[in-house]
């Protein structure tokens, strides 16, 4: 696949809700490890069993030339590191009902702050109204 060729995904799961739902057609292009940045979204083979992942960079390692992933809907980074062999390719667009959208500076910067703060709260919040230790009888 050369940079002027996109890869189509049809995505589903739910680790990278909010802003990837089950259906959308995901666009991937082809990346150069020296390219990807923090925040960016990424195809990647998991290490063990080989499974396709889509998920968001947290941290690069340049000099070990590796990766740190989380998905947007979870609360905890990947257990493992993801090598630059690993790597399929950028997530650059997604499409949904007719209407695509590309994944720009400003929009992966707004879903990584929502992903890092906002989420994480919602799901607590989520956990903590139906424990029925905080209930009052």
């Amino acid at each position: 696949m050369n940079n002027a060729e996109l890869r189509r995904i049809v995505y589903s799961g739910p680790s990278m809700k909010p802003l990837f739902r089950h259906g959308y057609i995901l666009a991937c292009e082809k990346a150069a490890f020296d390219t990807l940045r923090k925040r960016d979204i990424i195809v990647f083979s998991a290490p063990r069993s080989g499974e396709k992942i889509v998920h968001r960079i947290i941290r690069i390692d340049f000099r070990k030339r590796h990766i740190k992933t989380k998905g947007d809907g979870s609360l905890l980074p990947d257990p493992f590191t993801i090598r630059e062999e690993d790597i399929i390719g950028r997530i650059t667009s997604y499409s949904r009902s007719g209407s695509t959208t590309v994944l720009t500076p400003m929009l992966l910067y707004v879903s990584y702050l929502y992903s890092k703060f906002m989420h994480p709260y919602r799901k607590i919040k989520s956990i903590i109204k139906t424990q029925t230790i905080f209930r009052h009888s």
